[in-house]
């Protein structure tokens, strides 16, 4: 299911990247298809890293197994940029500029610990519809790494009889946070990218912390009453009609984190999903190079035209090399290095992490 929504990401961003459209698809909605897949995304992480950091002996190991998780994918891919995507991209437009290899450098010390801090490499991505910008999607890995150590931290502080409200209040927090933003216009969306200029600049770090949290938090929700919540095909035709009648109204980002999550918790365990489950967790992959990869093809078509249908084909396919690679090359060597450790053992949950 997580590599579902990273391919829907990827194909949105094809849209725009590639020049067909000025915005991407909505499809009916008050937000682009993208914003929804990206929900959740941190609705089944929430899920996984809340199973994840109750099996720890402290949170020292939890942070030791979290930064093997997100770090080693993100530095390559940092890598891959300045030194593949970079240079390759001249080569296909045909510049007879030299490699900017300073500013290569750059882009991968100035975004090293996750924060977006420089966008591109000096003299690449010039004439391309989106300019300037190598990887925008991984903008969310801040937040997403921000979302693992406040949890960890909070399941530190709260014994387990009191976690499940500390969950809920966290929930309320990022819902109050994001009204707040909504009722002042301090939100940044696709409509109006000058939402925010008047807004306090704690706003700038709150706001994407709570569109994203509350979804992360109502996945740590699902996990932690997972015994008490029944699967019934009447809840979960009423949380998809929700989150259609939500998404419609603008409210998504608002109110639909717990009907979003329970409709994605009743699909993983549907025995349909775990006749597909794939013991390659390829969605990190997909998600970091999907960008990359479609700003590089974007770069040849400038001179060649070709559908939209074939753009979005060719960059799914070019995409999953690189996801491969980077699973069998540093993911998953990085993820066992983790498991060296001793771990406590805990009660299988309900929900296998392989199967979101």
């Amino acid at each position: 299911m997580r590599l579902a929504c990273a391919f829907i990401v990827l194909v949105v961003h094809c849209t725009t990247l590639g020049g067909y459209h000025d915005d991407m698809p909505y499809f009916g909605f008050d937000d682009t298809v993208g914003t929804y897949a990206l929900a959740a995304l941190f609705g089944m992480s929430g899920y996984v890293i809340v199973m994840s950091r109750l099996g720890e002996s402290g949170f020292g190991s939890y942070l030791y197994r979290r930064v093997l998780r997100i770090y080693p994918g993100w530095i390559l891919s940092l890598v891959m940029v300045a030194f593949l995507f970079g240079p390759l991209s001249l080569i296909v437009a045909g510049s007879e500029s030299s490699y900017d290899w300073n500013s290569a450098l750059g882009y991968i010390s100035n975004n090293l610990l996750l924060a977006l801090r420089q966008f591109g490499v000096e003299g690449t991505l010039t004439d391309v519809p989106v300019e300037g910008v190598w990887n925008f999607s991984a903008w969310t890995l801040f937040f997403e790494f921000g979302l693992w150590m406040g949890l960890g931290i909070m399941v530190s502080m709260f014994p387990r009889r009191w976690l499940t409200a500390a969950a809920w209040a966290s929930l309320a927090v990022f819902i109050g946070i994001r009204g707040l933003a909504m009722a002042q216009g301090w939100i940044y969306d696709a409509h109006d990218t000058d939402a925010r200029t008047d807004a306090p600049a704690w706003i700038n770090l709150a706001e994407p912390t709570a569109r994203l949290g509350m979804f992360f938090m109502a996945g740590v929700i699902l996990f932690l009453m997972r015994d008490r919540i029944p699967l019934r095909r009447w809840l979960l035709a009423v949380s998809i009609a929700v989150c259609v009648v939500l998404g419609i109204t603008g409210y998504f980002h608002l109110l639909a984190a717990l009907p979003l999550t329970y409709a994605l918790f009743y699909g993983a365990c549907s025995k349909r999903f775990t006749t597909i489950s794939n013991p390659n967790d390829l969605a990190y992959g997909v998600y970091i190079y999907a960008y990359p990869v479609t700003q590089l093809l974007a770069v040849w078509t400038i001179d060649h035209s070709m559908p939209e249908w074939l753009f979005i084909a060719i960059v799914a396919v070019a995409t999953l090399p690189f996801a491969y690679f980077s699973w069998y090359v540093v993911e998953r060597p990085a993820i066992r290095l983790g498991r060296k450790k001793k771990r406590p053992s805990t009660p299988p949950p309900d929900l296998e992490p392989a199967r979101i």
